[in-house]
């Protein structure tokens, strides 16, 4: 068994499959030479083991072979090479992807609908799963109350903008927290209105994400404006390069109840204040204050009348948030964008990005169960046999016969947790105790197995789920929904 077993495979199938065959045969007289000779003593034991490294080795290049059979190119171990890093960087950029969609529904309580939420994301039309996860994200810092699907609604009316280069997560912020400003303002619209607060203050948008511009917003809302009105009220002060809370307690002037009700008018200071805590509606004390400097002094001070001066009333903004509304401001920019020669060519470029992640991201749903599954061989192996330089000689050993089976599987369109599943029992089946009785055993079968089957049950689940929630607010889908979530590393 010392000798290197060799096989030449030509671009023919049934070559490819005879020659799997017999490295199958191989195998399992490597195996048992391994188990016979761990039990005669340690050189033995090196001998069965370069025997079993040769077989591997054969192995991942009769994986190799097999995946390059359709392009009529045999042998070629550059070819597989290159295959094999493409796999694991599809492998790695799904596990990144993964905790972060992880991290992002567990950070808010969304654990309940975590499985159409992680479906609705990978599938989120225009997106990367990457940007649609930072968005989703970004949504509900900005309005953790809200209810998901209208978080979701944030981000895919947002999308046009990824390809211009805007902040997603940005975007998806500053929209749910105008949202929650008022509840009843749609997705689309609230979109609309954080692009043109985002637009209209440029690097001064930042200040408008805070939480006292937003109270003074809120406050604003209180008096009784309009969230037009109350926006650029907002915007106007930040360009008049006022702090927040000055915008706010300016507004909170205009709800104030007259401190002085039921005392004696001793001035015409004092009537004058009287007479305007009067006024039935915010508009006309606002327009009493910006139109007598006096009185503006008198009921702001001397400072908040210079404020409000060069605030204004904030007309022009609102006007200009409203018809951001009006002409769907997003799209619109969409289309401006794509009218652009250089514009069309970054949007497909970025809807190029998104068909690959989103591929990628299928790909790597499809293998991250069995990855899954030898992960946690390696990790009983290790468990039980620590501390040994040959048993993690062997572990490393088994971990590359279970992943080319595994590539075995993707490569032939089988069944990669199986595939996975067969290696392992086919230790389970060699074990015989003695030099081994570290390894697995029968007894071990029984709680893959149950792994499995939790596995498949947590995959129906979900199917099922999405066929009924459709993974878009509870809408059927129009199609069937991939399935995004068999997978647990």
């Amino acid at each position: 068994m010392s000798e290197e077993m060799k096989w030449v495979v030509s671009a023919d199938d049934k070559d490819v499959i005879a020659a799997f065959k017999r490295m199958q045969k191989e195998t399992d007289k490597a195996k048992q030479a391994l188990k016979d000779a761990g039990e005669a003593g340690a050189k033995a034991g090196k001998q069965s083991s370069d025997a079993f490294g040769g077989t591997i080795k054969n192995l991942r290049e009769m994986v190799s072979l097999a995946t390059v059979t359709t392009t009529a190119i045999a042998g070629s171990v550059a070819i597989y090479r290159n295959w094999e890093q493409e796999v694991n960087r599809v492998r790695e950029a799904h596990k990144g992807l993964q905790s972060d969609i992880i991290k992002t529904i567990s950070a808010n309580n969304d654990l309940r609908n975590a499985s159409q939420i992680e479906t609705a994301i990978k599938n989120l039309k225009g997106l990367t799963p990457g940007d649609a996860t930072r968005g989703f994200g970004a949504a509900t810092a900005g309005s953790p109350s809200m209810n998901w699907q209208k978080r979701l609604d944030i981000v895919r009316e947002s999308a046009p903008l990824a390809a211009m280069g805007h902040d997603i997560a940005g975007q998806a912020n500053m929209a749910a927290k105008l949202a929650e400003l008022d509840p009843m303002m749609s997705a689309n619209d609230s979109a609309d209105l954080a692009l043109f607060v985002r637009q209209r203050l440029g690097e001064d948008a930042s200040k408008a994400g805070g939480g006292e511009w937003l109270a003074a917003v809120g406050r604003a809302k209180q008096v009784g404006m309009s969230t037009d009105e109350a926006v650029g009220i907002g915007v106007a002060g930040v360009e008049a390069n006022l702090p927040a809370g000055v915008i706010g307690n300016l507004m909170g002037k205009l709800i104030e109840s007259d401190p002085n009700k039921g005392k004696p008018i001793r001035s015409a200071e004092d009537r004058a204040k009287a007479n305007w805590y009067k006024l039935p509606t915010w508009q006309e004390k606002l327009r009493a204050v910006q139109n007598d400097a006096k009185l503006a002094g008198t009921i702001l001070g001397t400072g908040g009348a210079m404020d409000l001066s060069a605030m204004g009333d904030g007309s022009t903004q609102a006007a200009a948030a409203r018809a951001a509304r009006e002409q769907n401001l997003v799209q619109q920019n969409a289309a401006d964008f794509n009218n652009w020669q250089g514009g069309k060519l970054a949007q497909q470029q970025y809807f190029n990005q998104v068909k690959v992640s989103q591929t990628d991201t299928k790909i790597g749903d499809a293998m991250a169960p069995a990855d899954t599954l030898r992960q946690t061989y390696a990790a009983d192996a290790y468990e039980r046999n620590s501390g040994t330089i040959g048993q993690a000689n062997y572990r490393w050993q088994m971990g590359t016969n279970l992943y080319a089976r595994q590539m075995w599987a993707a490569a032939t369109g089988g069944d990669q947790v199986q595939a996975v599943r067969a290696g392992i029992q086919n230790e389970i089946d060699f074990n015989r105790g003695g030099a081994n009785k570290n390894l697995l055993n029968k007894d071990d079968g029984k709680r893959y197995d149950d792994f499995i089957k939790s596995l498949d049950k947590n995959t129906k689940a979900v199917e099922e789920q999405n066929r009924i929630m459709g993974g878009n607010g509870g809408k059927p889908p129009a199609k069937k929904i991939v399935n995004a979530d068999r997978h647990i590393d």
